[in-house]
């Protein structure tokens, strides 16, 4: 072999190793990717899950990160009050979205349907600007007055009842034989 075939054999070998190794770093960061994606979508679902189980006061604070798997996250919650539109059809409820911050007790409790989102991004110092895209993105629309069952679910109701018409409801007081009437 001459000295021009081993060059140009290393140099082949070089641009196929080069080849290989970006072709497994590219795999390996959309691994990372999808993992963190899948991470923050289990954020997403647990979050859910405690606001719509325990209430929306028992979430951490939005300033604070969640810890899942290798990551930090941050999230931010929406709230929507689902509002039966008018319609030509009796046997069709159409309805729309609106921000609960917007709308009064009274329709708030009238509509009985909300709408949770929660959005998930990585943990940063920084706020969360609303150009950000989220890691993951989940809703749910529930009912914040189910059928009561049990006494741990009434407490949730009271809690919900509470955030929905801004007041403090004295739970001694609705018990019968009760503070509240004489």
């Amino acid at each position: 072999m001459t000295f021009l075939e081993v060059a140009l054999a290393v140099a082949l070998l070089a641009g196929v190793a080069t080849t290989i190794l970006g072709g497994y770093g590219s795999l390996r960061s959309a691994a990372d990717m999808q993992q963190q994606r899948l991470d923050a979508m289990e954020v997403a679902n647990r979050l859910i899950l405690v606001y719509t189980h325990l209430g929306p006061e028992e979430l951490p604070d939005t300033d604070q990160y969640i810890e899942q798997g290798r990551g930090r996250y941050m999230y931010r919650l929406k709230e929507d009050i689902l509002v039966a539109d008018d319609n030509e059809r009796d046997d069709l409820v159409v309805r729309r979205a609106v921000p609960a911050k917007s709308i009064s007790s009274d329709k708030r409790i009238e509509a009985g349907f909300v709408m949770i989102t929660i959005n998930v991004y990585p943990f940063s110092r920084d706020r969360v600007r609303d150009s950000d895209e989220p890691l993951a993105s989940l809703s749910r629309i529930f009912d914040p007055f189910p059928r009561l069952v049990g006494d741990e679910r009434t407490d949730v109701l009271l809690k919900h009842l509470e955030r929905m018409l801004n007041i403090e409801i004295d739970v001694d007081s609705l018990e019968p034989g009760g503070g509240g009437a004489p």
